[in-house]
């Protein structure tokens, strides 16, 4: 018996402003939580952007 699978592997690519970033990561800890893999694109600008306007809460926010 063939026994066939498939893993599905999503490239989440933001919109270059603050409240697409936000949703778009949400979106993505969403699909991960079905078990779906993510690469989530960002530039470092914008990350370290994401980072101070998380302020400390940044590590709990951003883990998935």
């Amino acid at each position: 018996m063939k026994m066939s699978f498939w893993i599905s592997f999503f490239y989440v690519i933001p919109a270059p402003t603050q409240s697409h970033i936000n949703r778009m990561l949400e979106l993505a800890k969403i699909l991960n939580s079905e078990g779906l893999f993510i690469t989530f694109v960002n530039t470092e600008l914008k990350h370290q952007r994401l980072l101070q306007s998380l302020g400390s809460d940044a590590s709990a926010v951003l883990s998935l």
